[in-house]
């Protein structure tokens, strides 16, 4: 592939789109197309019905999309549109047979929207960098809004801050010793600081301001942005911690009124940014639980294209991190993720570091160490399916090899390993886990690096290769010595018996649990006959 070819890629992932492992996938009926890996992962945890990730609406059959992918390849051969696997076709044919008006449909679009994707892409590589420096996670987050719950309950002595020593090592500080106003000032600069190295501009605000209803600048909001001079950024930050001292923690919990203010503001100024993130620290449920949500829903509303202002949002992402471990403000943020986290482009609740490294190892996810700069990462608006996905879900192969590349930053080069090109180095090959699994773990290694693990109280390194090895093994194992495993599990993903499945499953488990004790029962009672019987 040369470097003048541009491949469309998934609005999930950010990934291009590959015939092998994640191939384009249209949505039926609105013929959005997101790659296989990431339908999958939205389609499980959607528990009830699929949604398209783009529109929101519902998503009552999926196909792949046979001309993009025939596009992409022709493109980077420089030759005709090749069908492919002769297979693969074939049974992508059975597959549009069987639901031939909705399929028919959306395949006739696919011809003259591929051209348009491709000219998207090429718009895109044009405007902006496919990767900010000091980003670990890569998203393309373009604004942040960052608010700071200033409530009275913020005097509560029970907050955490985890801090590093001389030699590197995390302590945690709690016991009675930390407020949780000081938890949420030293998450705030956290993550102030994380936006800075990464180029990202934020405003910060304080929930309630000294005037009710009216912020200033410089005494309830501030502004960090990287000049390119780097001039006036110690006295925006010093700024930012004079805002944050203990003096400025009053009132109570509207976090109504300041969604609604950041509505307006955003709508009235115009911002040309792509993608806005709305990054919350907070200890409460706020004062009107109703009118809160309704503002959120405006604000995804707006980012639909949907809103009365003509300048809409085009996406928003909310990241939610918790000051506190009361159960009812945990419960009620959990239940508003699951509640109105599909109407926006995406919805994560964070804990503190301790706790979420626990939920990413319960996940499943113990391949990579959950590290400090991480769990930073995730609390400054990561827009990505990767940080969304890292304590819910196992992550599938393909997901975890895009992890394992944007934290070890593999797309940069990569050395060759043949004996006649030891100082050659050649562009990072995206199937090259899959080829030449070897030489994969092999660049895994000499990009590898060690970080604290809270855990374990110790360094370990960020990458557990032998892990990876493991997950590939298990994936060649499933996808390529027994291939018809893998043409059932897509016709059954693709079809409606899947979302069938998702709602019969919980009540076939209580009737095999019924069953099950019935039988014990029946046992007990014949052994009981028989001993009867013998006396």
């Amino acid at each position: 592939m040369t470097a003048s070819v541009v491949i469309p890629t998934c609005c999930i992932c950010l990934e291009e789109f590959n015939r092998e492992v994640n191939p384009p996938v249209s949505c039926v009926p609105c013929g959005h197309d997101v790659c296989r890996p990431c339908l999958e992962q939205c389609s499980i945890m959607q528990r009830f019905r699929r949604l398209c990730p783009l529109c929101r609406g519902t998503v009552t059959t999926q196909m792949p999309n046979r001309a993009l992918m025939d596009m992409i390849e022709a493109s980077v051969r420089g030759g005709p549109p090749a069908r492919g696997n002769t297979q693969e076709d074939e049974r992508q044919d059975i597959d549009v047979d069987s639901d031939a008006r909705d399929l028919n449909q959306v395949d006739r679009k696919h011809e003259r929207s591929a051209a348009n994707l491709f000219s998207a892409a090429i718009k895109k590589s044009g405007e902006m960098d496919s990767r900010r420096a000091n980003e670990l996670i890569h998203d393309d987050t373009d604004f942040v809004f960052c608010v700071v719950d200033n409530s009275g309950s913020m005097r509560n002595i029970d907050g955490k801050i985890f801090e590093k020593d001389a030699a590197g090592k995390l302590r945690k500080r709690a016991h009675g010793s930390v407020t949780r106003w000081q938890e949420a000032r030293h998450k705030c600069l956290q993550v102030a600081e994380y936006n800075f190295k990464r180029a990202v501009p934020a405003v910060y605000y304080l929930l309630n301001p000294k005037s009710p209803g009216s912020w200033v600048l410089g005494e309830d909001f501030i502004t960090i942005e990287r000049a390119e001079d780097g001039s006036d950024s110690e006295a925006a930050f010093a700024g930012l911690r004079k805002m944050l001292e203990p003096a400025n923690v009053r009132g109570n919990t509207p976090l109504d009124q300041i969604t609604r203010h950041l509505r307006q503001q955003i709508a009235a100024e115009g911002h040309s940014c792509k993608k806005i993130g709305y990054v919350l620290f907070t200890d409460g449920q706020p004062n009107c639980k109703r009118s809160f949500e309704a503002e959120l829903r405006q604000m995804a509303s707006d980012a639909r294209g949907g809103g009365q202002s003509s300048r809409s949002l085009p996406s928003l992402f909310l990241t939610i991190n918790l000051c506190t471990d009361e159960d009812d403000v945990v419960s009620y943020y959990n239940d508003l993720d699951q509640k109105i986290g599909n109407e926006l482009s995406g919805m994560d609740v964070l804990d503190d570091l301790e706790a979420e490294q626990k939920e990413v190892m319960s996940a499943g996810n113990t391949f990579v160490t959950y590290c400090e700069e991480l769990h930073i990462c995730r609390m400054a608006c990561c827009h990505s399916v990767l940080g969304d996905l890292l304590d819910e879900k196992t992550l599938s192969i393909f997901h975890m090899v895009k992890l394992i590349k944007e934290l070890l930053r593999l797309e940069l080069e990569q050395p060759v390993s043949s004996a006649s090109n030891q100082n050659h180095r050649s562009p990072y090959e995206t199937l090259l886990w899959l080829e030449d699994t070897d030489a994969y773990l092999e660049l895994v290694e000499s990009k590898n690096f060690n970080v604290f693990d809270f855990h374990s109280k110790r360094s370990r390194p960020l990458i557990n290769a032998k892990k990876v090895k493991n997950a590939i093994w298990w994936y060649k194992l499933w996808h390529e010595t027994l291939p018809m495993y893998q043409s059932c599990r897509e016709r059954f993903v693709d079809s409606n018996l899947y979302l069938l499945w998702r709602w019969i499953q919980v009540p076939m488990l209580l009737l095999l649990c019924v069953w099950l004790l019935r039988t014990a029962m029946v046992q007990k009672l014949l052994v009981q006959l028989l001993t009867d019987q013998g006396e």
